[in-house]
């Protein structure tokens, strides 16, 4: 009898076991199912951030006036800027609209050199 009792003791440790041992493998199939959901995800949302980031790359290299088809090039330029753009001085930017070779525009306490006349000093046209 006490052997029974000593068997039976065993069987149920082991019911008890293979209980657990389904109940873990039940749980680790939902958990690998929600991640296999999570990683389905997590790449949508990675292709719909690199949608994003290429349309604003795209909208960056066309400018405003790109898209509208005016040119982008401003009209006038600071004595500052006309000196950057062509590698001199300002002394000698006002020189030269001292001599006639570039035309100036004076919009209130601005002294702005115009595109026009920069592309014929550079052309020779002046």
């Amino acid at each position: 009898m006490r052997c029974r009792i000593v068997v039976s003791k065993e069987a149920q440790l082991y019911r008890e076991q293979a209980t657990m041992c389904r109940d873990l493998t039940r749980l680790a199939d939902e958990i690998r199912r929600r991640l296999v959901d999570m990683g389905l995800e997590c790449n949508d949302r990675a292709r719909r951030a690199e949608t994003r980031f290429e349309k604003r790359q795209i909208e960056k290299s066309i400018s405003p006036d790109q898209a509208t088809g005016e040119a982008s090039e401003p009209l006038t330029l600071s004595i500052k800027d006309a000196a950057r753009r062509l590698s001199l001085g300002r002394t000698t930017i006002y020189k030269l609209i001292g001599e006639g070779q570039l035309h100036r525009v004076k919009i209130g306490n601005r002294t702005l050199i115009s595109m026009a006349s920069l592309r014929a000093l550079i052309d020779g046209q002046s």
